[in-house]
């Protein structure tokens, strides 16, 4: 799901605010995922519970989910952004030099809430 974010460009840069209250979810939590090797994949997981809200800060990623609906991917490069939903299996592939991402999530963290196992995921929401 795609969240649109305004964008404010002039002369002296871009501008990209993020107000919490344009959010699904309020954060709970901020991680940021950098330094990850060209062609290595992060995530590969769902959560029960928690929301997350992707922003590439930098360079391209690649981004897989799994839902009810069905597979697709899209590539998020500096400045875009997604919202994943409870219930949805992702995956983001770093596809070059420098990538990094901002995770917002909606929860704190908590082991119990990962689903690591696709099939048992994929049993979950009947596909």
């Amino acid at each position: 799901m795609s969240l649109k974010i305004n964008k404010f460009r002039d002369e002296r840069g871009v501008l990209i605010p993020f107000e919490f209250s344009s959010l699904p979810f309020v954060p709970q939590r901020v991680f940021l995922v950098k330094d990850v090797p060209v062609d290595t994949t992060r995530g590969n997981h769902a959560h029960f519970t928690t929301h997350q809200f992707i922003i590439c800060l930098s360079g391209s990623i690649e981004v897989g989910i799994i839902d009810c609906n069905g597979e697709k991917t899209f590539l998020l490069r500096s400045g875009d952004s997604t919202y994943i939903p409870n219930l949805t299996w992702d995956w983001q592939k770093f596809i070059s030099i420098g990538g990094e991402i901002l995770v917002l999530a909606s929860t704190k963290y908590d082991p119990a809430d990962y689903i690591t196992s696709l099939e048992e995921f994929k049993n979950i929401i009947n596909l």
